[in-house]
């Protein structure tokens, strides 16, 4: 990386400033090129005194214990809705842009930006053959015809979806045990034709701290590693230390349970494979590839799992193909574990692709939720 930083300052030094031509030539650069000529302020006056938070209006008061209703895109300032279990960290918006936290580190992409808005854990949906896919939250690449709406409870967020003929609901929740996080993806089919679907939950892993993220990616993203677990049917992210003192944190994204069953899975690991050059994140490609066959399977071993391609920029989707029939309902539960111990991870994975233990989390996080609040005093 620092040697082709190296030969694109002699090219702009030696070609009378080719590098800059080209960068002043994007029109995002020339929007923001007066930035170049402005000067550093001699002096920065302090506020005398904090900005006050704006007051809660009356109106969004609500019944004692239930929860509250949003509609995203309304207010100017959302609330964020804040999940953990100690360790675990979820931070969520009405819209679905949020961020995964484990101990300090950075699971998924996230930029603190109430306007774009557009980095997090999604989920996708395209119909048929439909080549642009559209997501099941208002951003980042809302459909115009769909209304989306959104409720925090005590111990979850749950983001509504409808159109004329098809409802979703993703509900979102963090285990009070183990630290692993579950997204559970509802879809109903209102009409009265069958529907061919694929459904893709994707992020940018980072396992990394927030500040290095932001600092340098593109450095940041040399060090994750992907590989997928056939036995698991997870894909699974590592990210090799620097240095003596850094930890090895692993990350495994897996189908934890589906009703009815799901056979058809593609992934994408490369994000440029996956959102394409010079596009909006509202736009992305979505380019998907097949699961590594049973030859690649069979020649890496149960233990390793088949290394996959992650290009310069890391990508975490993994995609079910799904068929609604008339009046039907699906369930999905997609999950993210994480860990310091690759061995740990694997036993996590284990335990919750059992159905019976996603649905102990959830009732345990619902619990554990009402003692705190109780324990605390605090009311809805």
């Amino acid at each position: 990386h620092h040697q082709g930083m190296s030969i694109v300052a002699l090219a702009n030094v030696l070609l009378d400033g080719v590098a800059r031509r080209w960068g002043m030539a994007d029109a995002h650069i020339q929007a923001v090129g007066s930035l170049l000529h402005e000067r550093v302020p001699r002096e920065v006056a302090p506020l005398p005194h904090p900005l006050e938070p704006t007051p809660q209006p009356l109106a969004l008061a609500r019944a004692a214990g239930g929860p509250r209703h949003l509609v995203p895109g309304v207010a100017a300032l959302s609330p964020t809705q804040l999940l953990s279990n100690g360790r675990y960290q979820v931070a969520l918006r009405p819209n679905g842009a949020g961020t995964s936290r484990w101990s300090g580190h950075g699971l998924s992409r996230w930029r603190d930006d109430a306007l774009a808005d557009d980095r997090g854990h999604f989920f996708f949906l395209r119909r048929g053959d439909q080549l642009r896919p559209v997501s099941l939250t208002q951003h980042p690449a809302p459909d115009p015809s769909a209304h989306y709406s959104s409720q925090l409870h005590v111990d979850r967020m749950v983001l509504d979806a409808s159109w004329s003929g098809l409802h979703s609901r993703i509900t979102v929740w963090v285990s009070p045990e183990d630290d692993i996080e579950f997204r559970q993806v509802e879809l109903h089919n209102l009409g009265d034709t069958d529907l061919s679907l694929e459904l893709i939950s994707a992020f940018e892993p980072t396992l990394a701290e927030p500040r290095a993220d932001e600092a340098h990616p593109a450095f940041s993203n040399l060090f994750v590693q992907a590989r997928w677990h056939a036995v698991q049917q997870a894909l699974v992210f590592e990210r090799t230390p620097r240095l003596g003192s850094e930890r090895v944190l692993c990350l495994a994204h897996f189908l934890a349970e589906s009703d009815p069953p799901v056979t058809a899975l593609r992934l994408q690991t490369d994000r440029q494979a996956w959102l394409g050059r010079n596009r909006a994140v509202s736009r992305p490609r979505a380019a998907l590839q097949p699961l590594p066959s049973a030859h690649a399977v069979a020649a890496a071993g149960d233990a390793g799992g088949v290394p996959l391609d992650t290009g310069l920029d890391p990508m975490c989707a993994l995609a079910a193909h799904l068929r609604l029939a008339p009046g039907g309902k699906l369930r999905l539960v997609f999950a993210t574990a994480v860990a310091d111990n690759p061995a740990v991870v694997h036993a996590v994975v284990d335990t919750y692709r059992q159905p019976s233990h996603v649905q102990r989390s959830s009732l345990m996080s619902a619990t554990m939720a009402a003692v705190r609040a109780r324990v605390l005093r605090l009311s809805a």
